[in-house]
This record gives structure tokens, sequence and C-alpha cells, in this order.
């Protein structure tokens, strides 16, 4: 895209430092833009931290949660934590993996989100849970 608009250094520094070689990787992170997507654009959830943000290293998968979102205008309000495993092919143990990862996360999980729910906190404190976005 940034080619066809004319900004072949952009494409170049994005090739290089943020889309990942590694072909798991790539499968992981597509699926976690896509989940989010998914909660924020569809399901019009809120979801506070957009993982990829943070990528610092192009193969490496972002530690953590892979979607954290929440349904504030519902009672009781929710929050869902789904684990994403993205396959090119069919795998039967899938579920069973997507469970034990799911099982660690949940484990980890206020630790792990801390500046989440800190600046989650904040927005709820001034009634504003319509534009509950992180980084503030």
């Amino acid at each position: 895209m940034f080619d066809d608009l004319g900004t072949p250094e952009v494409a170049d520094y994005l090739r290089a430092n943020k889309f990942p070689a590694d072909i798991k990787v790539r499968h992981g992170d597509s699926g976690g833009i896509v989940t989010a997507d998914l909660y924020r654009k569809v399901r019009r959830w809120c979801v506070p931290i957009l993982k990829l943000r943070y990528k610092q290293t192009p193969n490496q998968a972002v530690q953590g949660t892979d979607v954290l979102a929440f349904r504030f205008r519902q009672t009781p309000q929710v929050i869902a934590v789904p684990e994403v495993k993205t396959r090119a092919t069919r795998k039967r143990a899938l579920g069973t993996e997507a469970y034990d990862s799911l099982e660690k996360v949940l484990g980890r999980l206020v630790a792990s989100n801390e500046p989440a729910y800190a600046h989650s906190a904040h927005r709820l404190a001034h009634h504003d849970p319509h534009h509950l976005l992180w980084p503030p």
C-alpha cells in the first residue's frame, strides 16, 4: 500500500521492522488483528489495547493477552479474553492448545494488563466508556 502511495521508504521500514518473516508469527499477528477488529468494529466492544502497537521485534510475538475486550453497556458488564490461534492448516489438537494457552494467560491476566485496567478505571471515573483507547 505504501509503495502504491509513493512512499517506498515507509514500506521498506515496515517490511524490515514490523512485518514478521516467520510465517507462524505472521499468522498469529493476523489472527490477533482480525479478532480485535471483530470485537471493536463489528461487536462494538471496547478494546483498550491494540497489542501490535507495542511490537518491537518483527519475528517475535507480543507477549500477553491476545485481545482484551470490555462490554460496558451490558448488565452485568462483561470482559472477553479470547485466545487467538491462527493456522494455515487444520489441526485436531488446536482446541487443547488454545485452552492451555488461555489458562496460562488468565493466571497472569491482572499483572500483564495493569496499565489497561488503570486507564479503563480512569475513563470510567470520568463517565467516558465510548472512548476507551490505549494509549490515552
